[in-house]
Parts: structure tokens; sequence; C-alpha cells
């Protein structure tokens, strides 16, 4: 999620007493709502059926403050890292071997990110992103059975090539693979209408699309690609979207959040329902929202919010440890700030310690069964998220 989603207007909500005078909280009380035990801000209300099941960190730690290093960081979900590392969906794609494409992205992801060139199924052949119409893999899923197995044997006939780069073998590799398998039979990705498109006042001007259109194709091929085995992992940035908010942060992230949690909440459901061979998708999948920092809890000149290294995290799936009313771990202080939390709980601790985005790649790396430490990854699996 871009630009950085504001936890006080989703999953930290505050009162006005028990925060600073300075900290911009933007709802009225009766704007909330519970699940269970926990509260949640109005922004996260779309997505309220499933919150029963989600665990949330509040104040995990990602120590940026720019985009494109935290949006890299993000995808690996480790600190200090560089662009040239494989993320963590691919990492854990390499390490199951299973399916075609270790990790597709599909949407706005970021060329600076480092996500292998196989992958990258919203762009140009030159890496361009498309802000809204035709891509890669439009093309793809539109060629015939022979088309494709035509294709595949000049990506094969192309990785054969005694002076090709390694990751351009890889890639042309992995490509046929997809291909051949298409070729087999695979339907295409539902074209369903989940929503109505947003209204033309909450367009991005940018893009000139609604803001939940792309990405409720997106989601769609996503689970397009989970349901029929084609990748491991798969990675959504919602285009025409963008949570950089630094001015009128309030409307910003309503619009914004509203879009995404409406057309998120529908692609739960389908996880729910829909099946492969291992059972339902939501039974096997890991599923993780965040975006790459947070936004600063004081309102701006103009009624925005500035850059915030601290971020709230959300996660559904196999493994959790969500108990019968979800999970709302780690804590945030009168600033909006991190606070040290029990690791064995996640509530708030003098003696404990702030959770960062390397601890929440570990514990997805734990949630799969894999040791995060062979793959350089430094990071702790909190106990209080996943089974270790």
């Amino acid at each position: 999620m871009r630009g950085g989603l504001d936890a006080v207007l989703t999953t930290a909500p505050k009162s006005a007493n028990a925060v600073d005078e300075h900290v911009d909280i933007g709802y009225s009380r009766d704007e909330l709502f519970s699940v269970g035990n926990h509260q949640f801000g109005p922004h996260l209300r779309p997505v309220e059926r499933h919150l029963s099941t989600a665990a949330i960190i509040n104040g995990v730690y990602a120590g940026t403050l720019q985009h494109a290093f935290g949006a890299a960081q993000l995808l690996r979900m480790k600190t200090r890292v560089g662009f040239d590392v494989p993320t963590i969906g691919e990492v854990i794609g390499h390490h199951v071997r299973q399916h075609p494409i270790p990790a597709i992205a599909f949407g706005k992801v970021e060329t600076t990110v480092g996500i292998h060139p196989a992958g990258l199924l919203s762009c140009t052949a030159k890496g361009k992103f498309l802000s809204s119409g035709h891509d890669l893999c439009d093309d793809i899923v539109a060629m015939t059975p022979g088309e494709l197995q035509l294709a595949a044997d000049g990506l094969d006939h192309l990785a054969k090539g005694a002076d090709r780069a390694p990751e351009v073998v890889a890639s042309a590799r992995e490509i046929a693979a997809l291909m051949r398998r298409l070729a087999s039979g695979i339907p295409k990705p539902s074209t369903e209408q989940w929503l109505p498109e947003t209204e033309e006042a909450d367009r991005n001007p940018a893009f000139d699309q609604p803001k939940n259109g792309l990405f409720q194709r997106d989601c769609q091929r996503a689970l397009w690609a989970l349901e029929h085995e084609l990748a491991t992992s798969v990675i959504v940035q919602p285009q025409a979207m963008d949570w950089d908010t630094h001015t009128d942060n309030l409307t910003g992230q309503r619009q914004n959040s509203t879009a995404f949690f409406s057309v998120f909440a529908r692609f739960l459901d389908e996880l729910a329902v829909r099946r492969n061979a291992h059972g339902t998708l939501a039974s096997q999948t890991v599923v993780v929202v965040a975006s790459e920092m947070g936004r600063l809890p004081r309102l701006n000149d103009q009624r925005g919010k500035d850059h915030f290294p601290e971020l709230p995290v959300l996660m559904w799936g196999p493994r959790l440890r969500v108990g019968r009313s979800g999970l709302v771990a780690g804590a945030v202080g009168r600033r909006m700030e991190s606070l040290p939390v029990d690791l064995a709980t996640g509530l708030p601790s003098a003696t404990g310690a702030i959770p960062t985005l390397d601890d929440i790649g570990a514990s997805v790396f734990a949630a799969f069964g894999i040791e995060a430490r062979q793959y350089g990854y430094m990071g702790r699996a909190l106990p209080f998220l996943v089974e270790v």
C-alpha cells in the first residue's frame, strides 16, 4: 500500500485523552467499531467481517522514510537490504520449487525493487510499468494453446544461447514453463466485476482510472495464479491508489483505504471458497498487507501527514496465532511511537522488544516451516504471531 497506511485511522485507534495534543485522530468515537475484544478505526470497516481471523501487529519498525528503499525492504521483509536481493516471495518460491514461477507481481510494482524479470507480468518488455490499459499479462492470457507452446519453444531456444546472462536464462525458462502450464488447458483469469467502480470524485487523476478498477483485476489474477499453481508467491501493488497523503490526510486515507479494503474483503472471501488439489486457497496461503512506511501522527500545514518509520502489518493464513477474535499485538504510545512488547504475548512490556520488519519476515518463513537464517534473515520469528 504505497505511501503509508495511517494506523490511528485503522489498526490502532486512540481516544483524545490517550494521545499527546499534537496527534491528529480525525474521527468521532462513535465511528469506531469492535470485533471481539479489539477496537478498530473507521477506515477498516470494509474488511470488518475478516478481522476475527486477522493477525495485526502495530508499531512495526521499518526504519526508513524513503519510498523506493522502503518498498525494497517491504518486499524482502528485511531492513538494510540491497535492490539486488531476491524478494521474500522469490526465496520461498525457490525453496518450495513446485510452480513454474517463484513469484509473480501484478500492479504498479516499482522497477527499483529488483523483482526477478520472470515475475514482472504487469510491465512492458523494457520494464516501464503501465498505469492503465494493456500489459504483458494481457498478452499471455490472450494466446491460444498453440501460440503458447510455440512461444515456450522459442524461449527455451533463447535460454540455450551460450552468451546469455544467467538471469536471462532463468527468466526465459520460467516464462516458458508458465506458458506450457497455461497451454495444458488452464482457464483464463476471471474478469467479473466484483464492485462498482469508484465514483469520479474518488478517481486518481494521475492514472485516469477508478481507484478500485485495476485492483479488482489484479486480485482476480492473483487468485488465478494461486488456484492453478502458476506461482508460489504473488505480489499485488494497487494501481491508482496512493496513501502518501502529504495534503488532506483524512480524505486521501479514507478514499484509498475504502477502495482497497472493499476489494480486498472480496479477495479473502474468494480465498475461502476457491480450491486446488491441496484444499481451499485460504488453508494454504499466508497473506500480508502492509505499506513501506507509516504516516506521522502530526498534521502539517496542509492538513496532511508526512513520512513515519513505523507501520502496522495485517496478516491472514495458516499457522498464525489468531485465536477466536483475531490477534492485535504490538503497541504504540501517546505519540503513536512503537513501544516494546513481550515477544511471547505481543502485549506491552518494559523489558520486551519492538517488532521489526525483519521479525515479520522471519515469522513468514516460520509459517512455511523454513528456517529464516539459512537465507540470511536475522529477524526473530515472533512467538505471539506464529507457531515456532
